[in-house]
């Protein structure tokens, strides 16, 4: 082994007692030999208490960016498919271009989340602002209604902002306070605020009509029953 070879081979050794992994020993650029030569080099080398130390560190730091690289491929690949998804979804829609797709969708949706065995009319509710809002804008859109027949009622646990929480649901479905029942609280829990910080509780929505409740629960049986 020539002298330049010897050298690299001695700055090698040190660098792996002094806690070097064997990549890092091959970038090095009075090294700079291939790491299997690195590996072979180092042979028998003990690492230093320092060394031992600074390659436990190193490895560790490592470990998180792969960990971190291997999250954000994930979630990459997560976004790649729902936006897959949705331009398939996009592509089969439109779905609420007639009245007959709303009021199938009504029905399907009622028949999922609404109160069965009601005679005063359809009782709706949901813990989801979205949903609440699918459901009032489905029955708006396909009904004519008399805003006046609406109630809404928040259903939270004890310990929650009622007011605050009463507030955010008149707002969400355009219903007067006039027409906001007594809130129902759930004692369960001893006042204890629930796990989730942006729960805001249930919101029931009463329109009291039997006719129109007939008909959504007609939908739904149809639905159900296949043509």
């Amino acid at each position: 082994m020539d002298a330049r070879r010897l050298a690299k081979k001695d700055r090698a050794r040190q660098l792996r007692a002094r806690g070097y992994s064997f990549l890092e020993i091959a970038q090095q650029p009075d090294v700079q030999v291939p790491r299997s030569t690195v590996v072979s080099w180092c042979a028998g080398v003990a690492m230093t208490e320092s060394g031992l130390s600074r390659h436990r560190r190193v490895v560790a730091e490592r470990l998180l960016v792969a960990q971190k690289n291997s999250a954000a491929s994930k979630k990459s690949e997560r976004l790649s498919r729902v936006s897959a998804a949705e331009s398939r979804a996009t592509s089969s829609g439109p779905f609420m271009d007639t009245l007959a797709s709303k009021k199938a969708i009504l029905g399907a949706l009622y028949l999922a989340e609404g109160t069965k065995g009601h005679r005063g009319g359809p009782t709706f509710g949901n813990s989801d602002p979205e949903i609440i809002r699918l459901y009032l804008r489905l029955l708006r859109e396909c009904f004519v209604l008399d805003e006046g027949k609406f109630r809404c009622t928040l259903q939270a646990r004890a310990g929650q902002d009622i007011e605050s929480l009463e507030e955010f649901w008149l707002k969400e479905t355009g219903i007067p306070r006039a027409q906001l029942y007594k809130a129902r609280i759930d004692a369960r829990g001893g006042g204890q605020l629930v796990r989730k910080p942006d729960y805001k509780g249930v919101c029931r929505i009463d329109y009291f009509d039997a006719n129109l409740l007939y008909e959504i629960s007609a939908i739904g049986r149809i639905l159900v029953q296949g043509p």
